[in-house]
Parts: structure tokens; C-alpha cells; sequence
């Protein structure tokens, strides 16, 4: 009995179960002319497959001919703020005012060239 009751929390957070609720935020590109987004509608079907909610800022894709119903369609949640989520997937790195929107203790996985 006690053996069923002993889990692995690394395993529960991988798998995103009830103990953890793990959001990506997708924020649009801010660089002059940039038109790629970090995860495409695509993309957004796979990490909800993993567990995760993903955040997409509204018209984010919009450069890159993805709507805002194609990412609700993969299970994407729209919203103005993405910067709210544990961790912010961008293609280009962060200017000075979306460095201040990101959360303290959230992660960011982007592009980054350091001078």
C-alpha cells in the first residue's frame, strides 16, 4: 500500500498532472519586420497533447497567416497578456518592455544575441 502512495513529482511535472498547472505564453514579435511566431497552431496541439495550457497573445500569428481560430481549434487560449505564463517562447529576444511584463521565477526560451 505505501508503495502506491510514493509518486515522482519530476514525472507528475513532465506530465503537467493535477498538481501542476504549466502555462506556455506565445507573445507576438515586437522586432521591426519580424514576421515568424514562436509555435505555430500545430505546435499548440502538441504541448496540450504533453498537458500544458498555452497562452497566445491575440493576432499573433496573424504575419504568418495563422488566425486566432486556428489556434483556438488546436487548444490554444487567446489573450493580451502571455507574460503571465511560467514560461515565454519567443523567436526573437525580449526588448526592455516585455522583459518588465515577465513574471518573476517564469522562464523564457527565445533567441539571444549578446553584444
Amino acid at each position: 500500500m505505501l508503495k502506491l502512495l510514493k509518486f515522482n513529482i519530476k514525472s507528475l511535472h513532465a506530465h503537467n498532472s493535477f498538481f501542476f498547472s504549466t502555462k506556455i505564453g506565445i507573445p507576438k514579435e515586437t522586432f521591426t519586420n519580424e514576421k515568424r511566431v514562436s509555435v505555430s497552431p500545430e505546435g499548440v496541439s502538441k504541448l496540450k497533447k504533453l498537458g500544458y495550457d498555452v497562452l497566445v497573445e491575440k493576432d499573433c500569428g496573424v504575419d504568418s497567416d495563422f488566425t486566432n481560430a486556428l489556434y483556438e481549434k488546436n487548444g490554444a487560449q487567446i489573450t493580451d497578456d502571455p507574460y503571465v505564463a511560467d514560461v515565454i517562447l519567443k523567436v526573437r529576444a525580449p526588448n526592455e518592455k516585455e522583459i518588465k511584463k515577465i513574471k518573476k521565477n517564469s522562464s523564457l526560451i527565445s533567441f539571444l544575441w549578446p553584444g
